[in-house]
């Protein structure tokens, strides 16, 4: 019986090490997604150099790992198991906050004011953005600055214990402080969505996503048309709410960080609004040509239409680096380097640079410095 007993386990064990080889060969059980920077190993053809200089062994050995059967099985198997028993996750720069709320740590930096020593970096980015805005608004442009959200801001009492702190600077208030008093043309949703957040009955922000939800990004996205159709004078198409939609299942926008750390179960149970809307058009509507330069939290309002509802054309500047744009009812892209923006500029109606507090810093990511220089080659603020 005791013997049995061992052959009966060490069947099973040699079944279960049998198994990711058996997947591999005939796939008889399909593989799970997996989320984030996941780039699989290519596969390592022969060559003599490349055995005796051992970089085909360690191709070979790369793309078995990536491609051994069960693998995705595996990988969210362990990370569960860190997750649930380590408190730790294999993402790079998020943290777990209490009661499981997912962070990045850069915001929660931000938020703390590490990294950040005094406002002079910011006042002259300011200063020359204030500049750009009298000249484009010479040129019969608007210039609009929109400051998104911040998880941080939002649920400042979930960071994890080691991460708390007591704010005693912080770029967003001194760009805020700045740019009031020289007269920015700018919307505060960080500010908005700290209003909202004891009163609304809708989700703003996720435990398990690092940007506004579809609901937050439509509140908002409805305030910018808003204040766009009054600074222009144009009357522009209205964004209408036909319907609020419930759900307890999250499009993947909504959860992005618990996407990426690929877990086998889900951290939370909430309920995501979702919006029916439609863009209201008449006889005397007018639409607009707009730029926006920005960051990620752009995304949401690209994915639900919005620019494609009040602008006739429109182009959107990721990190003032890659082009998504919109043209004649044509879609395309591109690169600013090889781009020719100024007259991107010179022929739109309005310039909306979108940004939430980590990027700050860099506000812009080259536009003001460029337009500056194009606009004021001479000055010495550069």
């Amino acid at each position: 019986m005791k013997n049995l007993f061992k052959n009966i386990l060490f069947g099973g064990l040699l079944l279960v090490l049998m198994m990711p080889l058996a997947q591999q060969k005939f796939h008889f059980v399909q593989e799970l997604p997996l989320s984030g920077a996941i780039v699989d190993a290519p596969f390592a053809n022969f060559s003599m150099k490349g055995w005796w200089d051992g970089t085909y062994q360690e191709g070979k050995s790369n793309y078995l790992n990536d491609h051994m059967g069960l693998r995705s099985y595996l990988i969210k198997l362990n990370n569960q198991f860190d997750f649930d028993i380590l408190k730790k996750v294999h993402a790079n720069g998020v943290v777990i906050g209490q009661h499981n709320f997912l962070y990045e740590k850069a915001y929660i930096d931000a938020y703390c004011g590490l990294h950040y020593e005094n406002d002079n970096g910011i006042r002259k980015k300011l200063l020359q953005l204030k500049k750009i805005q009298d000249t484009l608004a010479g040129l019969g442009k608007k210039l609009l600055f929109i400051h998104a959200p911040s998880k941080a801001w939002f649920y400042p009492n979930e960071f994890p214990y080691l991460l708390k702190c007591t704010q005693t600077k912080s770029i967003y208030k001194d760009c805020i402080r700045i740019e009031d008093s020289l007269k920015i043309n700018s919307i505060d949703f960080n500010a908005y969505f700290l209003k909202m957040r004891d009163t609304s009955r809708h989700l703003l922000f996720s435990k398990q996503g690092t940007h506004w939800t579809h609901y937050g990004a439509m509140i908002a996205a409805d305030s910018m048309v808003k204040y766009l159709k009054r600074t222009t004078g144009k009357k522009l198409p209205r964004l209408v709410f036909d319907k609020y939609n419930i759900s307890d299942t999250a499009l993947p926008i909504d959860i992005d960080i618990a996407k990426g750390i690929n877990l086998w179960n889900p951290i939370a149970y909430e309920k995501f609004t979702y919006t029916a809307h439609h863009f209201q058009v008449d006889s005397g509507t007018e639409r607009i040509n707009s730029i926006y330069i920005g960051d990620s939290f752009f995304w949401t309002f690209y994915y639900n239409y919005i620019p494609h509802g009040f602008n006739k054309d429109y182009e959107f500047w990721y990190y003032f680096d890659s082009i998504w744009f919109r043209k004649n009812g044509q879609d395309g892209g591109g690169k600013i380097e090889s781009y020719d923006w100024v007259t991107s500029v010179n022929n739109t109606d309005v310039v909306v640079l979108l940004f939430t507090e980590i990027n700050l810093e860099n506000l812009g990511n080259g536009f003001i410095e460029k337009a500056y220089q194009h606009y004021y080659p001479e000055d010495k603020l550069q």
